[in-house]
Parts: C-alpha cells; structure tokens; sequence
C-alpha cells in the first residue's frame, strides 16, 4: 500500500511540472535526486516495483544522513506507518533544517483486525505538519484533490494505482 501512495505522490507531482526524488530505506537504500519529466516518474516506479518493507534503519537515521542532498525549501512527504515518539522527532529535525514535512500516515489496524493501532495526529497537527491517515480501501485521488490537512481517508472502494 506504502508503494501505491509513493507512486501516486510521485506522479501527482511530477504531472504538475514538479521536481521529485525518492529515498527508501527497505531492502537496500535507494536515493533518486529530484528531477522533472516522464523520465523520472519512470525510474520511481522502477525502484518501487522492487521494494520490500523489510529494513533495519529506522526513520529518523534515515531522514537525518539524506536531508543534505535536499534543497531548502523542499518538501519532504513521509509515508509510514509509523506515529510515535520516533516520528515527531524525525520531524522537527526536518523542520529544525527548513524543510517542509507532509505525514502520510498508513493505519495497519485497517489492513489487519489483529493489529491495534492508536494514531493519534494531534502531536503532528500540532508541529503545524499536514498530515493525513489513510485507512484500507483509501481513494488516493481524493486525498490529493483536496490537499493535505488532518484528517481521516477511509473510503470504500479503491483505486489501482
């Protein structure tokens, strides 16, 4: 699901001219410097195609050792699923260096009823980052057509993307 969001923000922002990069941290590391075009968008879906979510290196190590290959200014769109102590600091570090965060925060208790979840976004919302929570069955289109704010996406049916 983690791959279907990257690859539907990668191609919401490359279809309205924008520069866009990717860095993973899953098998292996993968880093694309942000460029415009087809092209790109090509070589994203590449890389995703082969991702696994089954890396060792947690978030904030990651953001940390890849946040100076990134322009000042730049916004930093984090898919995860992931809402803990470890995200909020991961994002003021990326506020702390003049970037603009967006959370896409994925609830797995959607995906599985053995998985509990509690996300709370408040933390988030309150480091002035947009942020949103998709749930299962999620219609990304409507996320990105209405912009970022906190909020809840859980919308019968989905989207192949």
């Amino acid at each position: 699901y983690g791959v279907s969001i990257a690859g539907s923000v990668s191609n919401y922002y490359i279809s309205r001219g924008k520069a866009v990069g990717l860095v993973s941290a899953a098998q292996s590391t993968i880093y694309l410097s942000a460029e415009r075009g087809e092209r790109q968008q090509y070589r994203i879906l590449e890389n995703l195609a082969f991702l696994r979510c089954d890396g060792k290196l947690p978030l904030l190590a990651l953001v940390e050792a890849q946040t100076p290959n990134f322009p000042q200014g730049s916004t930093v769109v984090i898919i995860t699923t992931t809402n803990s102590e470890r995200l909020n600091l991961t994002l003021n570090f990326i506020l702390q260096r003049r970037l603009k965060p967006v959370v896409i925060l994925i609830d797995i208790s959607t995906f599985n009823r053995d998985n509990k979840s509690d996300f709370s976004v408040h933390t988030i919302e309150g480091l002035g980052v947009p942020a949103v929570l998709v749930e299962n069955y999620a219609e990304l289109d409507d996320v990105f057509e209405n912009g970022f704010g906190i909020r809840s996406h859980n919308i019968s049916k989905s989207r192949d993307y």
